[in-house]
């Protein structure tokens, strides 16, 4: 094991990230189909085929969200490699949940994941929440495990051991048997792929990890003899496969056995080729999206982005983009080269490395791999006549544009929110929870330089949503109709500028894009270099306006309930959270911010307890003030996993139907509730024994068994609180 950081693992992580996406968003739109089918409709597949199938390119997937979620226990727990399975069982807990983010929710002994989550929620802790002797050797065989172990295996590089005791603890939690050992072989093999390039090596590795009597093992060992005696053909192989490992055999929803024989195959016949690789894991068919998933990763791993730019470009349509829904929606909108970012860091931690201090001052947007986006492209609804390409041939977002129209700016975007053609999509078994990664008083900051061409003017905007009537449609769903930009400002050529611009309010309506214009004489060129984007500050928002924008009849947009229902509006036009059984939730904010204060005007009607959560972390992580009618306390909590503790109490009559302003903020270590503008509790904030507490985070409301409304609800940086 190296005792310093190498200097590629950025890259070989970005590459896998790529990888693992790309294959993922290759492979969904036909998962679960046939090779017969496959190939007698689409031939064989070595593109995004998604537009013949009226499908979306980038959107919600369980292969992408479980991968990039529960990996988040590292961070989460203060762990590294002493990681458990039980602490994992306990993100789940945390971001999961049911019939919403990340999972595939087919009910109790029908979907493995979510089996292993009604244990979780029965108390019963991981690993016997996954076990065989639990839920039967059918369900804990299927495919899950190895989907979701592509990260514990990058924060481990260049030790197969570790990443494969990583896997089994991660697998574990809803897995066993063969399944656990199909994710401990991938995860030795992607490990070892920082290292090593040889695929016959790495499938060494893999077997090395598991027992040799096993049948994951068998699969290697006769894959790989099928594949050397084929030769080109792996048509033949596939034949073999579903012959002695077809789903006929091995049954349930997926199983782990048929799949994981596909990868093998995929690399045995393209051991050194990105493209054929993930062509032959696809057009075999069967569970396309997670096998070409683990088969993009492990050749990301291995060959780089070399590898993955020695074909098509996959990288144009995609713009690396991520949609990653889970209970707190910090990584809701993100990108490939911000969950490498998240895996390098906990990498190092696990690795025992020395932390890295960002050249950039770690922006959020940075662009320091070749090719890497961050999800900028070009706003084609507003770029007018203009001609513009986006690239990054050297860690700069490099933006090329000819011939600028007379008072026509042209522009690029990343997205901050779900985007529209999303809302109106319903083909997805997954759900679109998200909250905006941007919000109004917030200070965007950008340096860039002009590299070719003069007079040229640069600024930032932003588009968010507004009412459906505001576009005279006859959609009832909200519209992305809004438009706000910072002055223009004339970036001489060859210099260094840095721009900034404080986001104005939008009535408490999402922020969906961020993006930078520019514009200059008529008929001009030119290139603009952008080396970093970032945003800071606490947020200052009023959500009347916005929180009564429904997504459906019980959703809001950019909030992510867990509770009942969340009704846009009732009883005039306050937004109304129901729970009909135990804490309902609806949150929005990031984890970034920190020392702020949050209030709402709340009515209950019918409630055991009601409430502000401040510093939001998850369903078991948060802050709060909060109301229990049946003791007649206003009480500061903080629940912190399976901890509930009450920090301070003060006796009030709370009555029913009666609205009540209530106010809480935080500094570093310090809580405050305000009742109906006087202050009336304080507590300091507890910190655990890992050393970890709840330091930032958004907001979220509370309602406890009932319903409640909640009107005036605002953020805003603290003034003279506390």
């Amino acid at each position: 094991m190296k005792s310093t950081e190498p200097a590629d693992y950025v890259q070989k992580v970005y590459a896998g990230v790529l990888g693992k996406t790309i294959g993922v968003y290759t492979g969904k739109p036909i998962e679960g189909r046939s090779n017969a089918d496959i190939e007698k409709n689409f031939g064989e597949i070595w593109y995004y085929i998604h537009d013949r199938l009226n499908y979306p390119l980038v959107c919600p997937d369980d292969d992408l969200s479980g991968t990039f979620t529960f990996l988040r226990a590292i961070e989460d727990h203060q762990a590294g490699r002493d990681i458990s399975s039980a602490q994992i069982g306990a993100t789940w807990l945390n971001y999961l949940i049911e019939n919403q983010t990340v999972l595939w929710w087919g009910g109790m002994g029908n979907s493995t994941e979510h089996t292993a989550w009604l244990r979780l929620m029965q108390g019963i802790a991981a690993p016997r929440s996954g076990s065989s002797q639990l839920n039967g050797q059918l369900v804990a065989e299927q495919i899950g495990a190895q989907i979701f172990i592509d990260g514990f295996a990058m924060v481990a590089p260049g030790d197969p051991q570790l990443a494969a005791h990583l896997a089994a603890e991660a697998g574990r939690v809803s897995h066993d048997g063969q399944a656990v050992y199909a994710a401990q072989a991938l995860a030795a093999m992607e490990s070892a792929a920082f290292v090593q390039s040889n695929m016959d090596r790495l499938f060494d590795i893999g077997l090395s990890v598991i027992p040799a009597d096993s049948l994951i093992a068998t699969i290697y060992h006769d894959v790989r003899n099928w594949a050397a005696a084929h030769g080109q053909d792996w048509r033949a192989t596939l034949g073999k496969i579903q012959a002695t490992y077809g789903y006929d055999r091995y049954g349930g929803g997926c199983h782990v056995i048929p799949n994981h024989a596909v990868m093998v195959m995929a690399w045995a016949h393209a051991p050194n080729d990105f493209q054929k690789a993930l062509m032959i894991a696809n057009t075999a068919g069967w569970d396309t999206d997670c096998n070409a998933g683990n088969v993009g990763c492990l050749m990301g791993i291995k060959d780089g982005l070399a590898g993955i730019h020695s074909g098509p470009d996959w990288q144009e349509p995609l713009a690396d983009r991520l949609i990653l829904p889970t209970a707190e929606g910090t990584h809701a909108i993100s990108d490939a080269l911000l969950q490498a970012d998240l895996i390098c860091r906990l990498g190092r931690q696990v690795m025992g490395w020395a932390p890295v201090s960002s050249s950039k001052n770690n922006a959020r947007f940075h662009f320091t791999q070749p090719s890497a986006r961050h999800g900028f492209m070009p706003d084609k609804q507003l770029a007018g006549e203009n001609r513009i390409r986006v690239e990054n041939p050297n860690g700069q977002l490099l933006i090329r544009f000819d011939h600028l129209a007379r008072h026509v700016p042209t522009r690029v975007a990343t997205p901050t929110f779900i985007q529209p053609d999303l809302l109106e999509y319903t083909g997805s078994a997954y759900a679109l929870a998200a909250t905006p990664t941007l919000y109004s008083g917030q200070q965007v900051r950008a340096q860039l330089a002009v590299v070719d061409g003069q007079d040229i003017q640069a600024g930032l905007y932003i588009r968010y949503y507004q009412p459906a009537e505001a576009s005279h449609t006859p959609s009832r769903t909200p519209v992305l109709l809004g438009y706000a930009q910072s002055a223009a400002r004339l970036l001489p050529a060859g210099e260094q500028h840095e721009i900034s611009w404080v986001i104005p309010a939008t009535q408490g309506w999402p922020i969906a894009q961020l993006g930078l214009y520019f514009q200059g004489p008529a008929g001009q060129g030119g290139s603009v270099a952008v080396d970093w984007i970032d945003w800071s500050g606490v947020p200052s928002v009023n959500f009347s306006g916005g929180a009564a924008a429904k997504v459906s009849r019980d959703g809001l947009l950019g909030w992510i309930a867990s509770n009942d229902k969340l009704f846009a509006r009732s009883h005039g036009q306050a937004p109304c959270i129901v729970s009909n059984r135990g804490v309902g939730l609806a949150h929005t904010g990031g984890r970034d911010w920190r020392n702020y204060r949050a209030s709402a005007r709340i009515t209950t009607r019918l409630c055991d307890r009601v409430g502000l959560c401040i510093r939001y972390g998850g369903l078991y992580r948060y802050l709060a003030a909060l109301y229990d009618h049946k003791a007649g306390q206003l009480q500061l909590v903080q629940q912190y996993d399976h901890c509930y503790r009450i920090l301070a109490v003060h006796q009030v009559q709370w009555s029913l139907n009666q609205p009540q302003d209530l106010q809480v903020a935080a500094t570093d270590d310090q809580l405050v509730a305000y009742l109906n503008g006087q202050q009336c509790l304080s507590a300091a904030i507890p910190v655990q024994p890992s050393g970890h507490s709840l330091r930032s985070g958004g907001i979220a409301l509370l309602c406890d068994s009932g319903w409640a409304t909640f009107d005036e609800i605002s953020i805003a940086p603290l003034g003279n609180e506390i």
